[in-house]
């Protein structure tokens, strides 16, 4: 079945291997699942890759044939060792990563320095 195909759901998708001149090329996620989220029918449907919010049209979504269906999922998928990184660099080049297990955590890392705040958009909830 074609992705332009699907009825609504949650399916796990990889870019189809490409081959030019007999050699496979390295490409942005090339070999890498991701999920694809299926909302809708006909005219109203659209296409959530990953942590997409906005979600896209079948028309409206450039290389959408490049990618191979591996399964849907029957019911919501279970979520088994989560993990949120934060990934800046410094002033000089040098990169950093903070990791968090859960949106608390993340909150704290925030709060606590302060200084990450403003590049990351980062709001403080207000006391009421």
């Amino acid at each position: 079945m074609k992705i332009r195909e699907l009825s609504p759901g949650i399916y796990k998708v990889k870019r189809k291997a490409y081959t030019q001149y007999g050699a496979k090329h390295a490409r942005i996620n090339y070999n890498s699942v991701q999920l694809l989220t299926v909302v809708g029918v006909g005219d109203s449907r659209r296409y959530f890759f990953d942590h997409d919010t906005i979600g896209q049209k079948p028309a409206e979504t450039e290389g959408i044939d490049e990618y191979e269906i591996i399964s849907k999922y029957d019911y919501v998928p279970q979520v088994c060792n989560p993990r949120i990184k934060i990934s800046f660099k410094d002033g000089s080049g040098d990169q950093f990563e903070f990791g968090v297990i859960d949106a608390w955590g993340l909150r704290n890392v925030f709060e606590k320095l302060e200084w990450l705040q403003k590049p990351f958009g980062f709001v403080k909830r207000k006391k009421i």
